[in-house]
């Protein structure tokens, strides 16, 4: 082992020069940090789970089954920390497993009808969270029902927004922009996004049922 500058030393191994930091700490050494960096530590570490496969599994099945609640806490951690990660894992799984897809519903419908009041609050916030994409179900329920085809994505209704500087298209402010119907679906508009124009909350409520294309 050589030491180079302030704060580095070469690793045994690789031969590399790299920050202390880089090195798990032993007290026993001079500077507080073993001779071996981490990268080779890890890579040896791999290898020799890689080569004893069973004996890697059992021991990890006997250290979670002793350490569970250590384990649950780890595990949400770092759930928390990579929710698309996570929810990308989910989804891959639910796709290549139906049977535990139809199970995961019937288990969320269970509690939806034993927890009616959270299950609203919780409607209620996601809906508030997520204004665009309630807007475009509303319209696009609304226009099926009256037969008038129709339908447009939230990717197609931001890109809307953003053509127009995220504008009302009648007073020009930037508040709570709804996607209002230039033909309303009442007097047989479509869904469609060339049907739809960007306005803010209290022109769509003036506007009403008039046709009036601001673009």
């Amino acid at each position: 082992m050589t030491t180079g500058q302030t704060g580095s030393k070469s690793c045994l191994r690789c031969g590399e020069t790299k920050p202390l930091e880089r090195f798990p700490k032993r007290k026993r050494c001079n500077d507080g940090h073993e001779n071996v960096c981490w990268d080779c530590t890890n890579a040896r570490k791999r290898k020799w789970e890689a080569e004893h496969h069973e004996q890697t599994l059992a021991s990890k099945k006997k250290w979670d089954q002793a350490n569970r609640q250590k384990r649950i806490e780890i595990s949400i951690r770092w759930a928390r920390a990579h929710k698309d990660a996570v929810s990308a894992i989910q989804k891959r799984y639910l796709d290549s497993h139906p049977e535990a897809r139809q199970k995961r519903n019937e288990l969320i419908g269970k509690w939806h009808k034993a927890h009616p009041e959270k299950q609203r609050e919780s409607t209620q916030r996601w809906r508030v969270k997520n204004r665009a994409k309630t807007n475009g179900y509303t319209q696009r329920r609304r226009a099926v029902k009256r037969g008038n085809g129709g339908q447009y994505t939230d990717l197609e209704w931001r890109e809307l927004c953003d053509r127009y500087d995220n504008r009302c298209l009648c007073c020009g402010g930037k508040a709570d922009l709804t996607p209002d119907h230039i033909v309303p679906v009442k007097l047989g508009g479509t869904s469609a996004i060339d049907n739809i124009q960007p306005l803010c909350r209290s022109c769509n409520s003036k506007k009403h049922l008039k046709i009036i294309d601001y673009r």
